[in-house]
């Protein structure tokens, strides 16, 4: 575990880039104040259910999420939870700062007014990128509720640059809806930077973990890339898998891509299929459960 940390530590500023100096004009969309909060105490191993519980009510859109997420399939409660605290208790305090994330994410994307970005579709595919991820690092041994907020925050910065950053962004867009390239070599080669690195600087600027800034910003990078830098058998490794769990969907090549990916995690075809599948089904039921 230390070996790790001080990896993540070494190329948490390789995931980011200088955004200090590259973004010095644009202003970090903030978290919303009572996520920040809560995501300080789920930290805290010796925190009181109570305060959580009492933190999360103490905004209603919160609570509501929150409740609607539990039960839903994610968690496969034999029961209905009715209680925020009952919830808390049930699924963990890191898990519901893993929940918390998805809520701040709705409170600070706005839908970029494009032809062909659908902010539904989006919600859709990050949902399933988390759900994906968090089953497959279930099955190696890493920390699934990162995995969840890492696969659900990679591509946090695309509709942020689509509104905010447009002029600058616009390039790279209409060449991407061309279908030609991967969206990550085209902002290389137009920008020198990528969304991945934009939604890690994020992540840092809310004071998420490095394993999570490290997870959003190293998405698009390869199998080798990741086994070199001993990040592959851990969270990184199964958020950078489940990057492509929406196009698996839709596309046998790409199934067949991102089973090759998860077998370098020693996971067989089938169960990378199940993964999807499971995943494609969860987010059905959590998209109608939260109007998406």
């Amino acid at each position: 575990m230390l070996a790790l940390l001080k990896r993540l530590n070494r190329y948490t500023i390789m995931a980011t880039g200088d955004f200090e100096k590259i973004f010095a004009d644009f202003e970090v969309p903030s978290c919303p104040e009572v996520v920040t909060r809560l995501l300080r105490m789920v930290r805290e191993p010796d925190t009181p259910i109570d305060e959580v519980s009492s933190l999360i009510q103490s905004d209603p859109g919160l609570s509501s999420q929150l409740l609607k997420m539990v039960n839903s399939a994610l968690f496969g409660l034999p029961g209905t939870v009715s209680s925020v605290n009952k919830a808390v208790s049930f699924v963990g305090l890191k898990e519901i700062g893993s929940l918390a994330v998805s809520y701040a994410m709705t409170k600070t994307v706005r839908s970029p007014d494009l032809d062909g970005f659908d902010l539904q579709v989006f919600w859709r595919h990050s949902l399933l990128r988390a759900v994906v991820a968090r089953e497959l690092a279930a099955r190696i041994g890493a920390e699934p509720d990162d995995a969840f907020t890492a696969g659900l925050m990679q591509d946090i910065a695309l509709p942020i640059l689509l509104t905010d950053w447009f002029d600058v962004y616009k390039k790279v867009y209409f060449r991407w809806k061309e279908g030609r390239a991967a969206l990550h070599k085209i902002e290389e080669d137009e920008l020198s930077w990528t969304h991945a690195q934009a939604g890690a600087w994020i992540a840092r600027e809310w004071g998420l973990p490095d394993i999570l800034v490290c997870a959003i910003g190293l998405h698009v990078l390869s199998m080798d890339d990741l086994r070199e830098m001993e990040l592959l058998e851990s969270v990184v490794g199964a958020a950078a898998a489940a990057s492509d769990a929406p196009k698996a969907l839709d596309s046998d090549e790409e199934m067949k891509k991102l089973t090759r990916f998860a077998k370098e995690l020693g996971l067989s075809e089938n169960e990378v299929a199940e993964s999807v599948s499971n995943g494609s089904e969860i987010v059905e039921e959590l998209a109608k459960e939260l109007g998406i």
